[in-house]
């Protein structure tokens, strides 16, 4: 190869790895960087530095030394090995050998009364280091907690929306449920809410997030693109691509379907026929009450469907089989089954 390509792609490296130094060495040098903390070194801070050492190689050695000690000795305290470094690095021996013999022992005399002292003040230096990591594992639990109970009062609201508008399974209803809605911005936050719902109550599998989306760069979406994305999001729940996810995800099998159940709420007892689960999320049953039929116990097209999750219900004791002492019991036989299987990963046909 010629020179003067060399040189040429050497430019573009040079320009390449420089381009990247200067990115890294603003953030990480901002303080010695003109208009930082340390640029002019003001004569004091200049003084106490005299004596720093220009490289690591000290602490390192210190912690190799540390290191070696630890394992070789494990059941020895921290203050043992401390003594014990500081002792070498020091080079204590040698001096105490320079002096003489009277003024020697009385050092070491004075130094064995201390001990108790220093013993002392190590443990105290150690409750204080222990009571701050607790505070600070305290302070991360309390973080925790509010972020979980900010996420359940999130989910709380959402979901309560989506009981207001109803949880659409097929982009029929979608359209049915819009045209009931006369204002626009309604509209609009009833297909928000389905959005929401989906993506932090349902926790939707999506390959792409944006589809969550109410805006874009701070601009909202028009209520056509919403509607879309909506649609979109009830045809992938009963894609095959979804099923096959949740298929690896879960052996959730729908054994209620069909199936009459007691169920049981803080007004009191109803009863109800299970007739699906939402596409794309088994866990989730649709269920019509006997009080929603009509006089003849048909379903009419103002018949209320109810979605909720049936088998937390049940582990809770608030679900029941309405039907004899046989069926009851296949009931539970079923549900433990399907347990059990989810635990070891199978799938029941």
């Amino acid at each position: 190869m010629p020179d003067d390509q060399i040189d040429t792609l050497a430019v573009q490296v040079a320009q390449t790895l420089f381009a990247s130094f200067y990115k890294l060495l603003k953030v990480a040098m901002k303080d010695q960087l003109p208009g930082g903390l340390f640029y002019v070194a003001s004569p004091e801070l200049t003084a106490e530095t005299l004596s720093v050492i220009p490289h690591n190689k000290l602490p390192e050695r210190a912690f190799g030394m540390l290191d070696f000690m630890v394992r070789f000795r494990p059941n020895a305290s921290i203050l043992i090995n401390e003594s014990f470094i500081t002792f070498s690095f020091n080079k204590t021996h040698e001096w105490l050998d320079s002096l003489p013999k009277e003024e020697r022992d009385k050092l070491l005399t004075d130094a064995r009364k201390q001990g108790t002292l220093l013993r002392g003040k190590f443990k105290l230096r150690c409750s204080e280091i222990k009571k701050k990591r607790l505070e600070s594992l305290k302070k991360k639990q309390e973080a925790v907690r509010k972020k979980k109970e900010n996420s359940f009062k999130k989910k709380e609201i959402q979901t309560s929306e989506v009981i207001f508008y109803g949880l659409w399974q097929s982009s029929s209803v979608a359209d049915d449920i819009l045209r009931s809605i006369t204002k626009t911005s309604e509209k609009r936050k009833a297909l928000i809410a389905q959005l929401r719902f989906q993506q932090n109550v349902l926790k939707q599998y999506v390959k792409g997030k944006k589809i969550f989306n109410a805006s874009v760069k701070g601009k909202a979406l028009s209520r056509e693109a919403l509607t879309e994305n909506v649609k979109k999001l009830i045809e992938e729940a009963a894609s095959k691509d979804v099923s096959e996810n949740i298929q690896q995800r879960s052996s959730r099998m729908p054994i209620l379907v069909g199936k009459k159940v007691r169920h049981t709420f803080n007004e009191g007892t109803f009863t109800a026929k299970v007739i699906s689960t939402v596409p794309g999320f088994p866990d989730y049953y649709n269920l019509i009450y006997d009080n929603e039929l009509d006089s003849e116990g048909k379903v009419t097209d103002t018949t209320a469907i109810y979605t909720y999750r049936l088998l937390e219900d049940y582990r809770a004791k608030k679900l029941d089989n309405t039907g004899g002492g046989r069926s009851k019991t296949m009931f539970e036989v079923l549900f433990k089954i399907r347990s059990a299987c989810s635990c070891t990963g199978s799938t029941i046909f």
